[in-house]
């Protein structure tokens, strides 16, 4: 796709189920692989940060534009309680989505900010221009730079409460990565 496109929310979700097969296939493998070691890490992770390092993790992923997923948290946290997981999931990834929201909205005149989201900016106005407070849904439900979108929509100034209620689509999205995870796992582990 050239860099002046813009996807339509049809291949957006295309791609989102796309990645979502790909992610559970390459969970499973690697649960295959590597299951022990995963439980061995996530028995540390729950012992030494459990749900507020957690929180924190991914808060700061979806505050600040950074090439990471709340996503990963998954493999490391496959015995905790799936409902107090994908609940401070699902809180932390709002909460630092609107964090980076307002950050993009009250900062946006100082010229560090543009310098520093320049080129995401340009692809996600035009996302932003064509499908207004749904580009945040699309980004808040598919693998679109959640992140990056709700920097981009503080600063073309679109509405709070529109935002959070399209940021809303972070929770089925946890739910559905969550689910699929743990079904392949569950899978292998039966036939292994």
């Amino acid at each position: 796709m050239a860099d002046h496109q813009v996807p339509d929310a049809r291949t957006a979700l295309f791609r989102a189920g796309i990645l979502l097969l790909l992610f559970t296939g390459i969970s499973g493998i690697l649960y295959l692989l590597f299951g022990d070691q995963l439980e061995e890490a996530g028995e540390w992770l729950s012992r030494t940060l459990g749900y507020p390092g957690v929180f924190l993790f991914v808060y700061l992923i979806d505050t600040f534009i950074v090439p990471a997923t709340g996503d990963i948290v998954f493999f490391f946290t496959r015995e905790w309680d799936p409902a107090a997981l994908l609940t401070v999931l699902s809180a932390a990834s709002i909460s630092g989505g609107f964090c980076g929201f307002l950050i993009g909205k009250f900062l946006v005149h100082l010229p560090w900010v543009h310098e520093m989201t320049s080129y995401y900016r340009k692809r996600g106005s035009r996302l932003i221009e064509r499908y207004g407070i749904w580009a945040v849904a699309l980004a808040a439900f598919t693998p679109l730079p959640y992140s990056t979108i709700s920097w981009i929509a503080g600063m073309l100034g679109l509405p709070s409460d529109r935002y959070l209620l399209a940021s809303l689509l972070r929770i089925p999205r946890f739910i559905l990565y969550y689910l699929a995870i743990r079904g392949s796992t569950e899978i292998l582990e039966t036939i292994f």
